[in-house]
């Protein structure tokens, strides 16, 4: 029997990217990670580094992976810690 995983992120994080392909590589875990921003695969600017960049490694090879629509939660610090990606109830 393999485990679903979901797991819900505002953006593809360098980090982060080995640990969801060494889960995906696993025979005991079904993996798919749902993102809310394409932020830093493509170039822009990131209040946070000020100036425009993107990653120069791959992010998205090795695990299920999807991009959903947004909305922006208010409470949450910006400008991309506060983004959830809707439909996730959908899915």
């Amino acid at each position: 029997m393999k485990y679903k995983i979901a797991v819900v992120a505002t953006h593809p994080v360098q980090y982060q990217a080995p640990l969801w392909r060494a889960i995906a590589a696993s025979p005991d875990f079904d993996v798919k990670v749902y993102f809310a921003s394409r932020h830093g695969l493509d170039e822009a600017m990131d209040p946070g580094f000020g100036k425009a960049f993107a990653w120069d490694i791959p992010l998205l090879g090795g695990y299920d992976h999807e991009f959903l629509p947004s909305v922006r939660i208010p409470i949450l610090p910006g400008p991309i810690a506060n983004l959830y990606p809707k439909g996730l109830a959908d899915r």
